[in-house]
């Protein structure tokens, strides 16, 4: 077993409740030593740029998968 798996099964993951800005559900944010959920969905850089100025704080899953067919979310 390499350093990386070992930290990963002993270091704790912070889990953040939080809400989702684009359609109000709530969700966690897990954030641990390989990064959160999030940082597995890709999403282009220009997308990237439309939702930073659109939205403050993190999308849930849902929304951030939907996010590179569609920017265009209405609360």
């Amino acid at each position: 077993m390499n350093w990386s798996n070992l930290l990963t099964k002993v270091l704790p993951v912070i889990n953040r409740p939080q809400e989702c800005p684009a359609c109000g559900e709530a969700f966690a944010c897990e954030i641990g030593l390989q990064g959160c959920w999030c940082s597995a969905v890709k999403v282009s850089a220009s997308t990237l740029e439309t939702l930073r100025s659109k939205y403050k704080g993190c999308l849930c899953r849902s929304c951030l998968e939907k996010a590179e067919t569609s920017v265009v979310f209405e609360k």
